[in-house]
């Protein structure tokens, strides 16, 4: 009788193990699956807006719906720069034969409101640069469980994609 209770205490620790470890795993090769996932769909986004030179509507759509599929919720930001030269004068007004870059930066809330106010497509010029960052706002179900444990500080997925502009398709 006094083996009994050490048994039954070995035996819950041990079928706890048995069905946690093999969750855990599993939890963690979807969670891997979807990081990859987001981070090729992004990734494909930035590299079609930076060959054709424009963001349509369709193509924006279409990558959000992809994110949907996943069922977590998502940070999308996007930025566009457009570098532009000034030519540099002195005081008396005379060219110095320098040039001073001035960046123009556009953001997310600029490019869904051109998108979302008739506009079919956003439109860059060959030698912008495009980035577009993910980071995901809901956490996935291994994400759930470590936490539950006690696991604090993880990271959800974080995709970014995009490049300088090559050519203007449009």
């Amino acid at each position: 009788m006094e083996d009994l209770v050490p048994t039954i205490i070995g035996f819950c620790v041990a079928l706890v193990l048995f069905f946690t470890i093999p969750a855990v795993s599993n939890g963690e090769l979807i969670q891997s699956g979807l990081d990859t996932y987001v981070i090729h769909e992004t990734d494909v986004l930035g590299d079609q807006v930076c060959k054709d030179g424009y963001l349509s509507q369709e193509m924006y759509a279409a990558y959000l719906e992809t994110l949907a599929n996943t069922d977590m919720l998502y940070d999308v930001t996007m930025t566009v720069v457009h570098d532009t030269w000034y030519p540099v004068y002195d005081d008396a007004g005379n060219f110095t034969g320098e040039m001073t870059r001035i960046e123009e930066k556009t953001y997310t809330r600029d490019i869904r409101d051109a998108l979302s106010q008739g506009a079919r497509c956003y439109y860059l010029k060959k030698g912008d640069r495009f980035s577009i960052s993910v980071q995901s706002r809901s956490d996935t179900t291994i994400q759930q469980l470590l936490k539950a444990i006690g696991f604090k500080n993880l990271s959800g997925i974080t995709a970014f994609g995009g490049g300088t502009v090559t050519d203007e398709n449009y």
